[in-house]
């Protein structure tokens, strides 16, 4: 007998290591539905109806129109892998040409120009859909330890809406996915193995991987201090072996595995690009981010977790320093403050499942295997639908009828014609004419240099001596969107020819260059 008490942790001990109780057989809210209560009609806040409409959200978000500037650089970038031509040196600029480049994203950009080949802008928006239905049930999976419907809807909920802006076709959705599978395998205290398949993948996909890396390593510490076993680390020697299979896998070697610090040691580029910014409270995502970190920070304060605060910490601080760790904030700060959530939602109590926290037997039915066949049928009916209706790219701000314009008079994509145009116009070009773009600048902080960045924020926001910089900056054309101030400035100044407006943007020929503004 003693040594089956011995095997049993207590209650209390359960709740210092931070793990969910096993309810108890005899309570009254785990026995078998009594025949009043199987014919009850389920109520908006049921479980059951969750799960679908939450994987339609996610997918419909994720499925919206191609427009992303750095997503049409990566595709770029995967159809010159396909063909054969992984890149090493900048091949996209006439600033950067030659300049060693690797395309930390590689993988991600070889499935984005495989996808394009089988199905076009359909076939990346369905990956793009499905990746972001399994994020939103992933979150929901990890939250089931909240066991108030409402408060468990409102912690999900806070994840996508924060990192609404992030959640698109860019490779960091894989990322976000990536971490919510590390999460789940972490709190279900699944096998540590299949962390070693995930960061080898992770790693080749995007250079966040190592935030993936802190996330897992700080969950086997708050556990080893919890529970003072060894095993905890566990997790830890198999992220790194994923690394070093990544390492292995990729075609960069050891290059790829060095990138993320070789990145952040480009602060001055860095500091010009506004998702590197600091969190600033001007935004509605910034506000409900901050309200997400207070609502969290104060339930695992009453219920005394401090290493959930500590750990939480972490990234909230991560995230004030670089307003795109928002997005990977928002979804940690969930498995580190679920438990607290739970302890606290049961010492509130239960309240009947009619109110927005309710919950009640129908509530925790799990759906059978033709009801979630049938929903999975139906969200991906309503998922195929609006790719249909939608078109598969959005590309009303960039200037596709002036780069037609130009294209037709051999004015872009020619080697022996400089244009400066705006960093998303860059990324626009590559996407457009690859290898040939022949742009001035694009959003890729590793490559550019601090006085192209620099030189490029003070045109862009109209400070500085103009006629210096674009001196400082060869070039025979300039494309450029009309409403900023460096257009007003080309359309007065009698050193440059506005040859045309379209839609929005003007293309000027810099008078006395190598183009003869005077013949087009």
């Amino acid at each position: 007998m003693a040594a089956v008490e011995g095997s049993i942790a207590s209650a209390e001990e359960m709740d210092r290591a931070g793990l969910p109780e096993t309810p108890d057989s005899e309570s009254p809210n785990t026995g078998p539905l009594n025949s009043s209560e199987a014919q009850a009609p389920m109520s908006l806040f049921s479980r059951i109806w969750w799960p679908p409409i939450l994987a339609l959200g996610g997918a419909l978000y994720g499925a919206r129109s191609l427009t992303d500037n750095s997503f049409l650089t990566h595709l770029a970038t995967g159809r010159l892998i396909l063909d054969g031509r992984l890149p090493r040196v900048d091949p996209y600029t006439f600033t950067g040409g030659g300049r060693p480049w690797i395309a930390q994203s590689w993988l991600a950009s070889w499935l984005y120009a495989v996808l394009e080949d089988i199905g076009g802008a359909f076939a990346i928006r369905a990956m793009i859909a499905a990746v972001g239905a399994l994020l939103a049930l992933g979150i929901w999976r990890l939250s089931a330890p909240v066991k108030s419907v409402g408060l468990r809807l409102l912690v999900v909920v806070c994840a996508p809406a924060i990192g609404g802006s992030w959640w698109n076709e860019r490779p960091q959705i894989l990322a976000f996915a990536l971490v919510v599978a590390c999460a789940i395998v972490l709190v279900e205290r699944r096998s540590s193995w299949w962390l070693l398949p995930m960061f080898a993948i992770w790693m080749n996909v995007h250079g966040s991987f190592p935030l993936g890396g802190l996330f897992v390593s700080i969950w086997a510490g708050t556990q080893l201090i919890r529970t003072r076993r060894v095993q905890s680390l566990l997790p830890v020697g198999a992220l790194g072996a994923g690394i070093a299979l990544g390492t292995l896998f990729s075609p960069y070697g050891l290059e790829l595995a060095w990138f993320p610090v070789k990145l952040l040691s480009r602060g001055e580029q860095l500091k010009f690009m506004a998702e590197w910014q600091p969190l600033r409270l001007d935004s509605p995502t910034a506000f409900l981010f901050v309200a997400e970190v207070l609502v969290l920070g104060y339930v695992m304060a009453r219920e005394r977790d401090v290493l959930g605060i500590c750990a939480s910490a972490i990234f909230v601080v991560l995230a004030a320093t670089a307003v795109r760790n928002t997005a990977l904030a928002a979804i940690v700060m969930i498995p580190f403050a679920s438990n607290s959530l739970s302890r606290r939602a049961e010492r509130i109590g239960a309240l009947p499942e009619s109110t927005w926290f309710g919950d009640n037997h129908r509530a925790r039915q799990q759906p059978g295997w033709r009801a979630t066949a049938s929903a999975s049928v139906a969200v991906a009916l309503l998922v195929a639908l609006f790719l249909v209706r939608t078109p598969g790219y959005a590309l009303d701000d960039y200037p596709t009828r002036a780069v037609s314009w130009m294209q037709a008079r051999s004015l872009v994509a020619n080697p022996g014609i400089k244009v400066l145009s705006t960093d998303y116009t860059g990324n626009y070009l590559e996407w457009r004419y690859g290898a040939s773009a022949q742009a001035w600048i694009d959003d890729r902080a590793e490559l550019h240099s601090v006085d192209l960045a620099s030189d490029y924020v003070h045109l862009l926001l109209g400070k500085g001596e103009t006629e210096e910089l674009l001196e400082r900056n060869p070039h025979d054309l300039i494309l450029w969107p009309e409403e900023l101030p460096l257009a007003k400035f080309l359309e007065s100044s009698a050193e440059y020819q506005v040859l045309t407006k379209v839609d929005g943007y003007l293309v000027a020929c810099r008078v006395g260059g190598s183009v003869n503004c005077a013949g087009i």
